[in-house]
């Protein structure tokens, strides 16, 4: 993952100015950083969500994800997140298990009635 990206934030902190700083006043390279930098973080970022959500790798698996697909998910998280999906907290993302599979449960056996 690039560096650059970092740096870039930290300079906007430093400015005091990260919320103020509208993308579009950002140099196009920077832009482009940025947008990459979330597409790739965001697709981790969803499986680090399924992987909880699911109960871990022989869940995912047993829900139809292919073997090879979560290792390379896994090796791919832990290059860019530096650990394991059962390890790895994301400071700002507060997973409510629970509530989450509660609601799931009660959509399954409790689907809404239709109009």
């Amino acid at each position: 993952m690039d560096t650059e990206l970092p740096r870039v934030v930290e300079s906007l902190d430093e400015i005091h100015q990260p919320t103020q700083t509208r993308l579009e006043d950002l140099d196009d390279d920077v832009r482009e950083k940025i947008s990459t930098s979330a597409k790739e973080r965001s697709e981790l970022m969803g499986f680090w969500i399924a992987w909880h959500l699911a109960g871990g790798f022989e869940r995912l698996e047993a829900g139809g994800w292919h073997r090879a697909t979560i290792f390379r998910k896994l090796h791919r998280f832990r290059t860019v997140f530096g650990q394991h999906p059962d390890e790895y907290r994301f400071s700002w993302i507060k997973l409510d298990l629970r509530r989450a599979w509660a609601e799931q449960i009660t959509a399954y056996f409790c689907p809404p009635e239709e109009a």
